[in-house]
């Protein structure tokens, strides 16, 4: 019984060191999201803005279509609600940090850097983060030629 015992302790302990540990799963790439930004710009909420990061990718620069709507929303989503961003990418750590941070980064278009600037540096947040994200709109903006102060 003491053997039984220990087995079923070993046991529960894998599966919830399993649960801790799974990662969220998320359809990558997928449309779907981007409709329901544009259709919730308004209204943005963080489980919105959540599963729209949630589905981006470094697979997603294989259809540059998709990558370039993807990047438009982003930064539609950093003009209306950075903080949205910042939280999601602090609290998320499934979420792909790196590749939204090179998106941002990385333009398509020209975008209204300086609005954005503004809003992410007026975010009352001292993450690194939140430094990462605008230090990211800041390197954009020079690619256009505009320096942020």
């Amino acid at each position: 019984i003491n053997v039984m015992a220990k087995v079923l302790t070993i046991v529960i302990h894998l599966f919830s060191v399993q649960s801790f540990c799974q990662v969220k799963q998320c359809d990558k790439c997928d449309l779907r999201y981007i409709t329901i930004v544009n259709q919730n710009l308004k209204n943005l909420s963080e489980a919105i803005v959540e599963r729209f990061l949630c589905s981006q990718d470094y697979s997603c620069n294989l259809n540059p279509k998709y990558a370039q709507m993807a990047n438009k929303t982003l930064y539609e989503i950093l003009q209306i609600s950075p903080e949205l961003i910042v939280n999601c990418l602090e609290k998320y750590k499934y979420l792909n940090k790196k590749y939204i941070i090179e998106q941002i980064r990385n333009p398509y278009t020209k975008q209204n850097f300086a609005i954005v600037y503004t809003k992410i540096r007026a975010i009352e947040d001292s993450s690194q983060t939140k430094n990462q994200v605008s230090s990211s709109v800041k390197m954009a903006a020079l690619k256009y030629k505009i320096k942020l102060q």
